[in-house]
């Protein structure tokens, strides 16, 4: 089977997402001929290997937004807005307010105009700060033409679990011309971000940094740093996200992740823009790379978030050493690399000194999108993304993008043929907290697709793939529609009478719960818990041994505290964490498309308690809307 052969076979139309090349017994010879060929075209070429070029004409329409392709001012100017340096952390505690007016807009992060979803006009997203005791009040005003939600990632939401944010699980949707306001006390310090909720909208503009400080930290970095910026990094794609759901999710087929078009650096990158290509509207002004101007002979805090939807990140600075001091909000042991490997999702801040020269004071900050996690490439991208570092003296932080080619050397480093991360047990807790030394339950949850059963459009935990309540949330079901005696409350598997929402019940308080994921894909995937963060306790090759409990259940530990963890194909990850926060709290693949596709659970926490608070009436009243828009829709009114 030749290349051409095996696009035949593929059947694919004009949108259609290219198929990944699984290895069947019947193809084995044709198939491992070809992988070694792209292999061998791959290195030589260091370049994009396109297998199936698609024609995505079909959806190359602007829709008509409220911000026209050639003005620039929907670009926040990330370094003045992700510049935390001054922030006063000795405020005394206070509410703070912060107005998210979601619109629909025309934009151009690289160049090629396309259609986005924002906030308050503008990508990325604004920065959220505060300081432990504050707290935090987000009005969110849906003005877009679809409804969303706004998940704050890693913050724990002690006993207001209706703030969480995830659509259909703790929360209804925001309806289009509706408001809802989210409010908590801030009890964590570190790094954190925000993200749409609902369906596919996170990879159409609805991120954004959040900054969470505190004195004790300040005290444990004291004099690490002189400066502390944000810097936000993802894939991206010159389409709204929706349009490739059809086709991802399309039943019987072997289906594949769609490869990003791009990649940006706060918000922004240069597209190499090419003939013919299926969009026509390019705004050459808008595609150039960011550019950071530091101080020279300063330390840098740079605190950096993999808001994307898809990629694992390679990132690298030229000549710059990068000195870990943070990962998911755990302050953790200073620990030098060269390339920091960041998932989806995930937080680290690392400190560079500003004392490296070269002939003009300019370097390479690199992002790199790692292909092995690729199921194909395509020809357009270049999966180094770029910004550049310049040394010099800020005026006003400017927002500037530059074509400007720097001369700094990059750092030659190997990547595995795999999707991973850093090595987990490189990081050690810089404040001691080690985790409990023996759990009260444990349940085992297989992660997999149906590989080459021609089902691959479903995701599952232990059989059951997650498709969200339609005309409401777990939680507000659990309140309001459930008998204390639903076996649903008092035993693990699937929610009743829901048989796609599987769910692990949880009663009582501080139990310390262990969550044994056996990753059965050939893929990686970087899993998140809601509402907790959990040790890593234990990584390895193939299904969890029971037998090696003994020795995991020690007295004293170094393990690292995180709220999203990478397991790399074939692999697994015994997690452990203290339940202590009643609430619904979803558990799930942190790639977005893998979401859309079921890989998500919930946990049910402490019902008994949760099932007593006095809810919202602005909640209650979205699950209302949601049920009413629900009758109506099926009643044909």
């Amino acid at each position: 089977m030749d290349l051409s052969d095996n696009i035949k076979y593929h059947q694919l139309d004009e949108f259609s997402l290219r198929k990944k090349l699984k290895i069947r017994s019947w193809v084995v010879v044709s198939l491992v001929a070809l992988v070694l060929i792209t292999f061998t075209l791959y290195i030589l070429r260091g370049i994009s290997v396109t297998f199936d070029p698609i024609d995505r004409s079909k959806f190359s329409k602007i829709r008509k937004g409220t911000i026209k392709s050639s003005d620039n001012n929907w670009r926040l100017n990330t370094n003045r807005e992700y510049n935390v340096t001054s922030w006063e952390t000795s405020s005394t505690p206070q509410i703070r307010e912060y107005d998210f007016n979601i619109t629909n807009i025309i934009a151009s992060p690289d160049g090629v105009t396309r259609n986005m979803t924002v906030i308050n006009g503008q990508f990325p997203g604004p920065l959220v700060q505060a300081n432990i005791g504050d707290t935090l009040r987000i009005k969110v005003r849906n003005n877009a033409d679809e409804p969303t939600s706004i998940h704050f990632h890693g913050l724990f939401f002690k006993n207001t679990n209706y703030y969480d944010g995830a659509s259909s699980m703790n929360q209804c949707e925001i309806p289009t011309n509706h408001t809802f306001v989210y409010e908590f006390e801030v009890e964590q310090y570190g790094t954190y971000w925000y993200h749409s909720h609902y369906s596919t909208q996170a990879a159409d503009g609805i991120v954004g940094p959040v900054v969470l400080h505190s004195i004790d930290e300040d005290e444990h970095l004291k004099d690490q740093y002189d400066q502390d910026l944000v810097v936000l990094i993802s894939d991206h794609y010159h389409d709204k996200a929706e349009n490739y759901l059809e086709d991802y999710l399309a039943p019987n087929n072997e289906n594949d992740e769609p490869t990003p078009d791009n990649g940006l650096i706060q918000g922004a990158n240069y597209f190499e823009y090419p003939e013919n290509y299926y969009r026509p509207q390019y705004n050459v002004n808008e595609s150039m790379h960011h550019t950071f101007i530091l101080r020279p002979d300063q330390k840098y805090r740079l605190r950096i978030i993999n808001v994307g939807f898809f990629a694992d990140i390679d990132y690298t600075i030229d000549e710059h050493p990068l000195i870990i001091i943070e990962a998911d909000g755990t302050l953790v042991k200073p620990f030098e690399v060269d390339v920091l490997n960041i998932a989806p999702a995930q937080r680290y801040s690392v400190i560079i000194e500003t004392n490296k020269s070269n002939s003009n004071n300019l370097f390479w900050m690199h992002a790199k999108l790692n292909s092995y996690c690729f199921a194909y490439m395509n020809s357009w991208l270049n999966i180094d993304t770029r910004a550049l570092v310049l040394y010099g003296e800020p005026s006003e932080y400017q927002n500037e993008l530059s074509l400007i080619e720097a001369n700094s050397i990059e750092y030659q480093y190997y990547r595995n043929i795999k999707c991973r991360e850093l090595d987990e047990t490189l990081l050690k807790p810089l404040i001691k907290d080690p985790a409990p030394a023996y759990y009260d339950q444990h349940h085992r949850l297989d992660a997999w697709f149906n590989i080459g059963a021609y089902q691959l459009d479903r995701g599952k935990f232990n059989q059951t793939s997650y498709i969200p309540i339609k005309d409401t949330s777990t939680l507000y079901k659990q309140v309001y529609n459930l008998s204390s005696t639903d076996v649903s409350l008092t035993q693990d598997g699937a929610f009743t009478p829901y048989p796609d929402q599987f769910m692990i019940n949880i009663h009582e308080n501080n139990t310390v719960v262990d969550l044994l994921i056996n990753n059965l894909d050939d893929g990686s995937h970087p899993f998140h818990l809601h509402g907790h963060k959990f040790w890593v306790v234990k990584v390895g090759s193939g299904n969890f041994n029971f037998k090696e409990y003994d020795e995991i259940n020690i007295e004293d530990n170094e393990y690292i505290k995180r709220d999203t963890i990478h397991v790399e194909g074939y692999k697994y990850a015994v997690i452990r964490f203290i339940a202590d926060n009643p609430g619904i709290w979803p558990f799930h693949c942190h790639i977005g498309w893998h979401m859309e596709a079921g890989l998500v659970m919930q946990l049910n926490i402490m019902p008994n308690v949760y099932r007593n608070w006095e809810f919202p009436d602005q909640w209650n009243e979205l699950c209302e809307l949601q049920e009413a828009k629900y009758l109506s829709l099926n009643s044909g009114n």
